[in-house]
């Protein structure tokens, strides 16, 4: 049987929370329905054309996303 600690647990929540804010923010720019990966070591990998932010701890969780522009 595995257990997670509270903290652990406190730290999946939140980033998933910020993980759903990164989507909402996405869909009101126009981006809706692409996913935002994880990196083998949990790290968001953005889809063409986005690029952001996401960081949080045990009780925050902050998000920024914005168009990548290349030429």
């Amino acid at each position: 049987m595995a257990s997670l600690s509270f903290s652990a647990i406190e730290r999946r929540l939140t980033s998933g929370a910020a993980r759903r804010v990164a989507r909402e923010l996405m869909n009101s720019m126009g981006f809706a329905g692409l996913p935002i990966l994880r990196s083998r070591f949990g790290a968001p990998i953005w889809p063409a054309g986005n690029v952001g932010s996401i960081a949080h701890d045990d009780r925050i969780a902050v998000t920024a996303v914005g168009v990548s522009y290349t030429e």
